[in-house]
């Protein structure tokens, strides 16, 4: 016999990171992200161009220290084309990382 929706939702566990959770259609964040977030976000991105024009005479300046210009450079590229990937790795740096993820009784567990 199938079971319906409501008798589905009602057996489920709760999840979340700290296995309490939530029930279905219960958000985790109910206010979602705080405003002030929003404001200075909104602010900062006003003084792109000027960043940017400053990280670059810095760069280019030889004068400055070159710890400054490597990292005003490193700036300049992460805003173009974003941070590079890390790899992870696990004990044996040339074999790949193998993660099992088991689910029992006792929630989600890895080994």
């Amino acid at each position: 016999m199938a079971l319906r929706a409501t008798e589905k939702q009602r057996s489920k566990r709760p999840g979340g990171v700290t296995g309490k959770g939530f029930m279905p259609g219960q958000s985790g964040n109910p206010g979602g992200r705080p405003k002030v977030v929003a404001e200075v976000r909104a602010l900062a991105r006003q003084h792109t161009a000027e960043v940017i024009t400053t990280l670059l005479a810095i760069m280019r300046n030889p004068e400055h220290d070159p710890r400054a210009r490597v990292a005003a450079a490193k700036e300049i590229l992460d805003r173009g084309y974003g941070r590079p990937s890390q790899p992870i790795e696990g004990d044996d740096p040339g074999r790949p990382m193998r993660i099992k993820l088991v689910w029992d009784d006792g929630g989600l567990k890895g080994s």
